[in-house]
């Protein structure tokens, strides 16, 4: 099997396994004109879109950690919850003061978003996990809102993840 071959089947695998749609594997020749329309999917508006979800998620859990951090029946999910979205939210401001105002994306500019996104995504389901448990425990409506927040990163960062990962293949 072809390296670039090889690259297009563990696109597709990746991708099925974050559970994006996957309908037919990339054939070889193919590759580059896919991994052009991913590459023109890395925008500074995608990586802001991450940013907002996630800015949006923190000031829901810090919000939720000042209410139930240190008093409520399950302190620990709030600041938990909080500690985990703050850390994707300081890789997406990384990410974005990097890349968020580039016109177009190299090769090697998508494996460093790549590699952001998958730092981003890593941290939130836990996220979101505190936040679901601080929700239950406090009948928090910030928990839930943080909850939210991190869902909507994860979404977000997953598909700018795919997108990376497919241009980063394709220019190599």
């Amino acid at each position: 099997m072809s390296t670039t071959r090889f690259h297009a089947h563990l696109a597709v695998a990746l991708a099925a396994g974050f559970g994006l749609a996957v309908t037919a594997a990339l054939p070889s020749a193919g590759l580059a004109a896919a991994g052009d329309a991913n590459c023109r999917a890395l925008t500074g508006r995608a990586m802001d879109g991450i940013r907002s979800s996630l800015r949006s998620g923190y000031t829901a859990a810090q919000a939720d950690a000042r209410k139930n951090g240190s008093n409520g029946a399950y302190a620990v999910a709030a600041t938990n919850s909080q500690n985990l979205i703050k850390r994707a939210l300081d890789r997406a401001e990384t990410m974005f003061s990097q890349h968020g105002s580039s016109r177009s994306v190299s090769a090697a500019e998508a494996g460093t978003i790549k590699e952001h996104a998958r730092a981003i995504i890593e941290v939130l389901p836990e996220a979101a996990h505190w936040a679901t448990i601080s929700e239950i425990y406090h009948d928090s409506p910030d928990a839930l809102a943080a909850y939210e927040g991190a869902v909507a990163g994860l979404a977000q960062g997953q598909a700018l993840f795919a997108d990376a990962g497919r241009c980063y293949m394709a220019g190599l």
